[in-house]
């Protein structure tokens, strides 16, 4: 179920942000080819001069390579993150995202190959150990796609999740259903109006409004 949820999250959604045109294809493209062009470079700068500029082009990526060598050393590696970060940035930033998804039907069939032949190599990559690692699991991906599932859900957290804009919409419709839905509540705890709420026939016979005599 982890390794579905894996490749559904890192592909499907990214089928779903492409359709939106949620990806902005230049500031991903400035993210993976400042990272493959200044890797070693990158790999010098203080973790606290990363973090503090988190934005800019090369220093997301970078934070994530430290984080899964540190996290996952018996499967990380640097070459096996280099290869999927410049396999992402091939067949995804300069390839899938270079065009933008205009609804047409050749844009539906070059998207519908795109993924199923992601999809068909994430699933070919499942390996069965007799005796994983302690943090693996006896079903699990093999080392490089379990590099670029990482990376794949990087890409749509940091251009898609993390965006400020997105992030404003994201707390204004929070906001509005928590308010509906505690003003709803409200309404069927009014026993002198709850016979009017949407289906008033279940609230009426779970809480019967008040009766006045006379």
């Amino acid at each position: 179920m982890d390794i579905a949820d894996d490749i559904a999250y890192s592909l499907h959604d990214l089928d779903d942000f492409y359709r939106a045109d949620l990806l902005n294809q230049a500031a991903v493209s400035a993210e993976f080819r400042t990272w493959i062009r200044d890797r070693a470079a990158l790999a010098r700068i203080p973790r606290e001069e990363l973090l503090r500029a988190p934005r800019t082009p090369g220093h997301g990526l970078e934070l994530l390579r430290r984080r899964m060598v540190e996290k996952d050393p018996w499967v990380a590696g640097d070459d096996a993150f280099g290869e999927s970060v410049a396999r992402v940035a091939d067949e995804v930033v300069d390839g899938l995202l270079s065009v933008p998804y205009d609804g047409s039907l050749a844009a539906d069939r070059g998207l519908a190959v795109f993924m199923s032949g992601w999809i068909a190599r994430l699933q070919h990559s499942v390996s069965v150990e007799r005796d994983p690692h302690v943090r693996s699991g006896h079903v699990s991906l093999d080392t490089a796609a379990w590099h670029d599932v990482a990376v794949l859900k990087f890409l749509q957290e940091r251009f898609v999740l993390h965006r400020p804009d997105l992030a404003v919409y994201q707390r204004g419709q929070a906001s509005v259903i928590e308010r509906l839905v505690t003003s709803f509540a409200a309404w069927l705890d009014d026993d002198d109006d709850v016979r009017r709420a949407p289906g008033a026939s279940w609230t009426w016979s779970r809480s019967p409004p008040r009766t006045t005599s006379g």
